[in-house]
């Protein structure tokens, strides 16, 4: 079930300035660590929007950590959970942020949806929905819970009857949702892993936007592929415009397999070597995405022994629309930032603006500090020297004890960075998590 309302605690348009004294404080404090290492007069392109909430951030310790965005129009979307009490549990929450960063009180309550169907508030992801909604997916009693919203929050009939529809992925077996995407053709798809005694599996479902399994798809609707067992960690999934779908998988350790679905469910042999790719160099990947002629970034971190400790670096590569490594993209197919040693740096999540150039979060840890910031890189693999600030052209980075969980572009180019302010705030009790959602300006 959907409970639009909410707590008469939870603030409509303009509050989120508008807040407590302790608050505000803790938003100055955010916003001055933010802003520390941005140097005057540093480049537009990659520093916090001064327009959005308080001077590029917004903080809202009545929910936890901005675990999704989706930008969409002049809104975005936020995926979160309530705070949980001594009375109720933490459920998933869906904000609808305005163009200035306060919450829109035309959207569900308040600017909030709450959905008291779903026990575990994490996991929640979102993607957006023909006319301006939003689909939102959750875990469940009995699976995957998809719901689509219209632009008030409100269930949309149309999709299962009721705004609503269930994923068990597989029967007879356990199974582990960990991805959905929507289909440019005119669908939604839930990835996830089934494991037998026996075998595990690969499985997509696909859903029209009647919220009816699409029958052409696999067997009605569901689509699986054994993998060994060593690859069982399916980690991301694309969908194109040809309603083909490319999975992630990756063994734990350094090495990452791309699969590729046809729009009709079944391998495409005409990927990679009989629908199995991998990139060029050995990764630990966990997103990918496809530009405007169908080619594949993907995003993974490459760990590499130091001279003391384990360091690590992001890294992003590209393959072709068929799953060939793309040599000519940066440096023999990948790019990544510049190692140090003693320096953990992790990719976190990766977004195609519109002229083709890839955005990517990443966290940084040492021993003394911890960093979280967004890169940029163009169409040939090299930083975007426009874009950011600091020592290393094409990065933006802050000082944050947590990393950015989600990114998302609006239309002009824009990063939404969503994030969790844990054990900072004074007004919040150690080792809770806070909202924090950031944008950056584009170019």
């Amino acid at each position: 079930m959907i409970n639009a309302r909410v707590p008469s605690t939870r603030r409509s348009r303009g509050s989120i300035r508008a807040i407590a004294t302790p608050l505000i404080l803790a938003v100055l404090v955010v916003v001055a660590l933010l802003g520390g290492i941005e140097p005057a007069g540093a480049a537009p392109a990659g520093t916090l929007d001064p327009t959005f909430g308080v001077q590029g951030a917004v903080l809202d310790p009545t929910f936890g950590a901005a675990a999704a965005v989706l930008p969409s129009g002049t809104r975005t979307y936020v995926g979160t959970e309530s705070r949980a009490t001594a009375t109720a549990s933490a459920r998933p929450v869906v904000l609808a942020l305005d163009a200035g960063g306060h919450l829109d009180p035309s959207f569900g309550t308040g600017g909030a949806v709450r959905f008291t169907d779903s026990f575990s508030p994490s996991g929640v992801s979102l993607e957006p929905a023909p006319g301006g909604g939003v689909f939102v997916a959750r875990t469940g009693a009995n699976g995957r819970i998809v719901t689509k919203l219209t632009t008030a929050g409100a269930p949309d009939p149309t999709f299962g009857g009721t705004g609503s529809v269930t994923a068990p992925l597989a029967h007879g077996a356990v199974t582990l949702a960990w991805s959905v995407e929507h289909a440019d053709v005119g669908g939604i798809t839930v990835g996830g892993i089934a494991i037998t005694s026996a075998q595990i599996y690969v499985v997509l479902l696909r859903f029209g936007l009647d919220g009816a399994p699409v029958a052409t798809f696999g067997n009605q609707g569901l689509a699986a592929f054994p993998i060994p067992v060593g690859l069982q960690l399916p980690m991301d999934l694309a969908t194109d415009s040809a309603g083909r779908t490319i999975v992630v998988v990756a063994d734990g350790f350094s090495f990452t397999t791309l699969l590729r679905f046809t729009a009709n469910g079944v391998i495409d042999p005409t990927f990679g070597n009989g629908g199995v790719a991998s990139p060029t160099r050995e990764i630990k990947a966990t997103r990918v995405a496809i530009d405007s002629v169908g080619r594949l970034l993907l995003l993974g971190t490459a760990e590499m022994l130091g001279t003391v400790t384990l360091d690590a670096i992001p890294v992003l590569a590209r393959l072709s629309a068929d799953g060939i490594p793309d040599t000519s993209y940066g440096n023999g197919g990948v790019v990544g930032l510049k190692r140090v040693n003693g320096l953990y740096a992790s990719g976190q999540d990766l977004a195609i603006d519109g002229a083709d150039r890839a955005l990517f979060t990443f966290a940084v840890r040492t021993t003394a500090n911890q960093l979280a910031g967004v890169a940029r890189v163009d169409t040939t693999g090299a930083l975007d020297p426009t874009f950011g600030f600091g020592t290393g052209a094409g990065v933006a980075a802050w000082p944050m004890r947590s990393p950015f969980l989600a990114l998302g572009l609006d239309a002009t180019g824009r990063a939404i960075l969503g994030a969790d302010l844990t054990s900072t705030d004074p007004a919040c009790p150690p080792n809770c998590s806070n909202l924090l959602v950031l944008r950056v300006r584009g170019s």
